[in-house]
């Protein structure tokens, strides 16, 4: 609730996040890091070595589930690169500063968009109108 009044109600576009996360990059990493500690100092998580006895009971972990601070660094940085490469991807597809989903040219300003919704209306009136006509012309005893 505090971030919809802190930003009046308005989301950030997916490009401000882009840039922002390239512009943060090391500061990120350096965040998400500093988050994993607080919270293993909250005693949400723990960090480091995981021990096991050799007692063998059903569990639903797994060994692969362990992890180095080095290895979560690690994966830090994959993401971060995996956001990378798809940013520049969409970057190709799209161009920069484009999502892909953004409206035709010819609706993107609100009188474009109107007159588009009127000529529609008016060509399903047009449709209806030859429909009934059609229908009743049908309803018609054949003359003969």
């Amino acid at each position: 609730m505090a971030y919809k009044v802190i930003t009046a109600n308005q989301s950030p576009d997916h490009s401000t996040i882009s840039r922002f996360r390239k512009d943060n990059e090391s500061y990120l990493k350096n965040l998400f890091l500093e988050v994993l500690r607080l919270c293993a100092g909250a005693g949400l998580v723990k960090l480091g070595k995981v021990s096991l006895d050799g007692m063998k009971i059903k569990a639903n972990a797994s060994l692969a589930a362990n992890r180095w601070l080095k290895h979560v660094q690690q994966e830090v940085e994959k993401m971060l690169s995996e956001a990378e490469a798809e940013d520049a991807e969409e970057d190709k597809t799209f161009g920069p500063d484009k999502r892909g989903d953004e409206l035709p040219e010819d609706l993107r300003d609100r009188n474009s968009r109107l007159n588009r919704l009127k000529a529609c209306k008016e060509r399903l009136e047009r449709e209806k109108a030859e429909a009934r006509q059609t229908s009743a012309g049908q309803d018609r005893p054949a003359s003969g």
